[in-house]
């Protein structure tokens, strides 16, 4: 009997997953753009573990560290807050958070990602190279998820991708021919 616990309870424990198992890249459009044009910024979360993983379907761009979320820096390092804030605004309802086709299985080496185009006045208030950064959390708690076993859920490390460098000018056309 005692043999058959251990057993039941082993397999009944979700799994530890790492954050290497996960990582976070980003991409541009345009390594060069003006104050006038939109950029298009490209997050994705790639499963470079030999198991699949879970995520929440939901792939949103959000400023308050739900989802991904992009950050400004000037070259030294330094955060800037930009004066517009990507709000996808998740409001998970019961049926939602419920509702298994909400999730979706990330097999291994396999990928999903969003893309988020702005205008890059809204990001940038004066011309200059800056680098971008994106996080990425999961919008919900383990003990809110019908899915326990290989769930990436809140409370696993924040995902950080790459940066990326983007000379912002005055004026100019650089990213229209790049759509």
């Amino acid at each position: 009997m005692r043999t058959i616990f251990i057993a039941l309870l082993t397999l009944s424990t979700p799994s530890l997953l790492k954050a290497q198992e996960l990582t976070l890249g980003i991409a541009s459009n345009c390594k060069k753009a003006s104050l006038n044009e939109n950029l298009k910024i490209s997050a994705t979360i790639s499963n470079q573990s030999h198991d699949a993983i879970t995520l929440y379907g939901n792939m949103i761009w959000d400023s308050f560290g739900k989802g991904f979320n992009i950050h400004v820096m000037h070259l030294d390092g330094t955060k800037i807050k930009p004066s517009y804030l990507f709000d996808g605004a998740i409001a998970l309802s019961k049926e939602q958070l419920t509702n298994r086709d909400s999730y979706s299985r990330l097999e291994p080496n396999s990928f999903i990602g969003s893309t988020l185009e702005f205008s890059t006045h809204d990001m940038f208030k004066v011309a200059g190279d800056y680098y971008l950064q994106v996080t990425y959390n999961s919008p919900v708690k383990l003990k809110n998820s019908p899915i326990k076993l290989d769930f990436w859920s809140n409370e696993k490390p924040t995902l950080l991708s790459n940066k990326i460098r983007i000379n912002i000018t005055q004026v100019g056309t650089y990213c229209a021919s790049k759509k």
